[in-house]
């Protein structure tokens, strides 16, 4: 088997993650990966060391991000005339004997489309976002129909969201070496000196709006006013922007209870130094990188109940869910924790059972079989 992957220079965050697993993994089952890469990049560059081989295509320069119709309008027009001038480098590539072509944003379907039909092979759509607006599931069903493009969703959810077009899901994943080490200690809490009874709430993201940081730090405030041994920590940043600055203020009559780590790099220490994690979010996550982590890491979970991140989470089993990302929620979902310290431990038992499912290389391989499944079809 030889896979042909679109890649993004730029990639980062849960696509760049899930890429470099599944890559890496399909190559240690001595599958060939190549790659085309869009656009000169950090990732791009790291890119060209996981792959057989590579080629470069030029940036796309989008407008925008396209968080509106109109501005997802403009950006298809500009795809559309990249994509008409790049035919002539992809027709100057050796494009190799693929047994699929594998994407993820959707932009790169026009790239892929044309190969497929140059090499009469399947290509696959590894959708990495649900669908917030009938607006995008009419694009997003009609680029896939007119391109002939196979849709796998990243989640049950996505799945039910885009419709009857999708036939499978595999999960994004995640990487159990980067959360579970015998030899990982509770670095984070032994360097704060939190003691070992001090229930400790654990947030790892990007600081912006969308992860709603600001959000559960109002509502752990609010808890620590009635629960003095708690405290909260948040992995991640930039903390240098406006937004950062102003979440670093709203905790600085609490800075000796909530604490900011900037971000990391060694992610299982974090994970050993909380006992509950908060998926912090203002909207629908298609999967929740994190959330799944924490399962992995023994961790039970506290998430909005909409999304990918239902599937992972069981209320009272392995965590708890908010039905509305707000303050009251949020802080009546950490205040259950606190209540149940005694049932913390199973619970993250639970979560440890669960995560299974959810790792990269069970859907690595989930998605090698529907390749296969494919193919057999098509004979």
């Amino acid at each position: 088997m030889k896979l042909l992957k679109i890649l993004g220079g730029n990639d980062g965050g849960g696509i760049y993650e899930c890429e470099k697993q599944f890559i890496n993994y399909w190559r240690k089952k001595n599958i060939e990966v190549h790659a085309i890469i869009v656009g000169a990049g950090i990732a791009s560059l790291h890119y060209k060391g996981m792959v057989d081989k590579f080629f470069i295509l030029p940036k796309i320069k989008l407008i925008s991000k396209g968080k509106t119709p109109l501005k997802e309008l403009r950006n298809i027009a500009i795809v559309r005339k990249y994509n008409i001038s790049v035919k002539s480098v992809i027709d100057n590539i050796d494009l190799a004997e693929y047994s699929a072509i594998i994407y993820q944003r959707h932009f790169y379907t026009g790239i892929a489309s044309y190969i497929s039909k140059c090499t009469k092979v399947n290509a696959y759509w590894h959708m990495p976002l649900s669908v917030r607006s009938g607006f995008e599931k009419k694009y997003f069903r009609y680029l896939a129909n007119k391109n002939n493009i196979n849709v796998i969703a990243n989640s049950k959810h996505t799945k039910h969201s885009i419709g009857d077009i999708s036939e499978y899901y595999v999960y994004p994943g995640f990487n159990e070496k980067r959360v579970v080490s015998h030899n990982t200690s509770p670095y984070y809490r032994i360097k704060l000196s939190i003691p070992e009874n001090n229930l400790v709430f654990g947030i790892a993201a990007r600081i912006n709006q969308r992860k709603a940081v600001h959000t559960v730090i109002e509502s752990f405030i609010k808890l620590s006013q009635e629960y003095e041994e708690i405290h909260l920590m948040i992995a991640g940043g930039p903390l240098d922007t406006e937004y950062a600055k102003k979440c670093i203020s709203m905790a600085e009559e609490s800075k000796n209870k909530v604490h900011f780590l900037g971000k990391l790099e060694k992610m299982a220490e974090f994970y050993a130094s909380i006992n509950v994690y908060v998926h912090s979010i203002m909207d629908v996550e298609a999967f929740g990188i994190s959330v799944a982590e924490s399962l992995g890491s023994g961790l039970p979970v506290i998430a909005y109940s909409n999304g990918g991140p239902k599937e992972m989470v069981i209320q009272n089993y392995n965590g708890w869910l908010v039905n509305k990302p707000n303050v009251l929620e949020y802080y009546q979902a950490m205040k259950k924790a606190v209540l149940s310290r005694d049932s913390i431990k199973e619970m993250g038992l639970n979560s440890k059972k669960m995560s299974k499912e959810f790792r990269a290389d069970i859907n690595a391989e989930k998605f090698l079989d529907i390749i296969k499944i494919n193919q057999f079809m098509m004979r």
